[in-house]
């Protein structure tokens, strides 16, 4: 999300999250640069605004990571059920395919 709060703000160093292994290392960097940067890349009417602006953004990231982690670990974990019941279902088939039905000479006696 850090790049879209780049472009929002004209910071436009914060684009280099979307290169890979950059990604990783810019989140921390806007962290800690972030409010300097937005303060003097856009235009502000009052300390108070940008205070408002920057308080909106914490509550969106925020409430984004907290609302994405669950829905992706219930991604991963609906995936890995799915391959496990797959590989179940293929194992019973493959167990069920090589049965063979005893004929009748074979039977007990009656």
């Amino acid at each position: 999300m850090n790049w879209i709060w780049g472009i929002g703000h004209n910071t436009w160093i914060a684009l280099l999250s979307l290169i890979p292994y950059v990604g990783l290392i810019m989140p921390f960097v806007c962290g800690f640069k972030g409010n300097e940067w937005a303060w003097q890349n856009r235009r502000w009417d009052n300390v108070q605004q940008f205070k408002d602006v920057q308080r909106i953004w914490t509550y969106w990231g925020v409430g984004l990571f907290f609302g994405l982690v669950p829905l992706l670990t219930l991604m991963v974990l609906t995936t890995l059920g799915t391959k496990v019941q797959t590989d179940i279902n293929t194992a019973n088939t493959a167990i069920t395919s090589n049965y063979v039905q005893p004929s009748a000479e074979f039977s007990a006696p009656q």
